[in-house]
């Protein structure tokens, strides 16, 4: 289970430390004017390579992916496609470890160490050299903006030669925890720890800050906030939970809820989600689906963490129920009957993270409409697990199955727990994927907050 982020420059070994909530300052208090330049986060244009254009034929193709991808919605898409809410799940599709396994694997070169891919399969790192970089999102012209926790800060990967390259350059400074970004008409959405801004952006420039969503909970264990824009020009966000487990004093904690583009109108769309971060729409069906980070404490193999699509209203159970309506040893009342189940619940402490749909074509036919899942990985596993990217495949509109599709991350033996600068990890790991995001050029794009960097997954055949 994911506990705050847990990252660490290459090799690094410290000795373990208990982990210690970061918080005790009140929430902010921005107005929607941007505050003096003194104070403000800084936004700036990228020196060259200049990013790309965005051009009304990129604009018009980048909406059509815009839910899976993490682009940005047109007007006209957003018309009357609200994310349908489907039916309940009655027997969950339970994936543990040994179940993920996939055979077929075959080892690629990458960043001086190997990860596994299905054949055809190659793996390059397109940038390197950063701090924690957290989620991605696409504009329209293709270049990679890329929220990077560990130097507070929003990057923008120029595209060059039909995909992004060359070396970030700063687009938004002094931020707080910056830990995802969205695209949505001519802005750039920003979530930070105590607040949601939006920047007016055009060509790989952005300015006049607007804070839309001030003073969000204060953030403890969880500190990420991840945001998306639906079909339908809905703003959602999610926000985990302040502990491993508890009652809590803010109703927003532990939710997925849902704003307009400006910062209007919040409604609850699911509670009881310990730590969703995930966010992303389904292609065809406008369905929502999170990935949720479990509690700890309760041993190896329990609990399931969660892949699952979100029913509009439904409790999820934290904190009183865990797997298929387990009341929780110590919050496990008033029982468990009104808990919704997930689609899938996969290994215990996995961590997945960020999710996405394919849609490209550069793929196979077989990857097309299935889902990529970055598993973190564990930091208190007796025996280390995630560490990967896995792959969802649907069969008849349902989750069918959970397998391994970029493997090699992991520690080589049962590691230790380290404190890194920001969080707890295990030692002997090399890296940490945590957002896939399927991009324009139908490669699947991965970012790794521990190595510090953006691969590019493509295949040939």
């Amino acid at each position: 289970m994911y506990v705050r982020r847990a990252y660490s420059p290459l090799g690094s070994l410290l000795a373990v430390s208990l982990w210690l909530s970061a918080c005790g300052t009140s929430a902010p208090t921005t107005t929607p004017a941007p505050p003096p330049p003194s104070q403000s986060p800084s936004a700036s244009a990228p020196t060259a390579p200049a990013p790309a254009k965005p051009t009304a034929s990129a604009a018009s193709a980048s909406a059509s992916a815009a839910a899976s991808a993490g682009g940005s919605p047109s007007a006209s898409a957003a018309a009357s496609r609200s994310p349908a809410s489907p039916t309940p799940v009655a027997s969950p599709l339970v994936v543990p470890e040994a179940q993920m396994a996939n055979a077929g694997l075959k080892p690629a070169a990458v960043a001086g160490h190997s990860v596994s891919l299905p054949p055809g399969f190659a793996i390059a790192v397109v940038a390197s050299g950063l701090s924690a970089p957290r989620f991605m999102a696409f504009d329209s012209a293709g270049n990679l903006a890329v929220a990077e926790d560990g130097a507070n800060r929003v990057v923008i990967i120029p595209s060059q030669g039909g995909h992004p390259s060359g070396s970030p350059q700063p687009l938004i400074t002094g931020l707080s925890d910056p830990t995802s970004v969205a695209f949505f008409q001519d802005y750039l959405y920003v979530a930070e720890d105590r607040q949601i801004s939006r920047y007016r952006y055009q060509a790989g420039s952005a300015s006049q800050r607007q804070v839309v969503i001030p003073n969000l909970p204060a953030p403890t264990d969880h500190h990420t906030r991840t945001i998306l824009f639906g079909p339908d020009g809905t703003l959602y966000l999610a926000i985990g939970s302040p502990c491993n487990v508890c009652n809590i004093s803010d109703a927003r904690y532990a939710t997925i809820g849902r704003y307009n583009p400006d910062g209007s109108g919040y409604a609850l769309v699911a509670k009881g989600l310990r730590n969703a971060v995930g966010l992303a729409i389904q292609p065809g069906t406008n369905q929502l689906w999170a990935t949720v980070n479990g509690r700890d404490s309760l041993g190896d193999e329990i609990p399931w963490d969660l892949l699952t699509a979100i029913r509009q209203g439904a409790d999820y159970g934290w904190p009183r129920c865990y797997d298929d309506r387990r009341p929780d040893p110590q919050f496990g009342q008033p029982g468990c009957a009104d808990v919704a189940l997930p689609d899938a619940g996969i290994q215990a402490h996995s961590a997945p993270l960020g999710l996405s749909f394919y849609g490209g074509s550069q793929f196979a036919a077989e990857y097309r409409g299935d889902m990529f899942v970055a598993l973190h990985g564990s930091w208190n596993r007796s025996k280390p697990t995630g560490y990967k990217v896995v792959r969802g495949h649907f069969d008849g509109g349902r989750l069918a199955a959970v397998t391994d599709f970029a493997t090699g991350w992991a520690p080589t033996s049962d590691g230790q727990v380290i404190s890194t600068p920001r969080g707890l990890g295990t030692s002997g790991a090399w890296g940490r994927p945590v957002q896939p995001l399927a991009g324009p050029d139908g490669a699947l794009y991965l970012s790794d907050d521990y190595l510090g960097a953006i691969y590019r997954i493509s295949y040939g055949g």
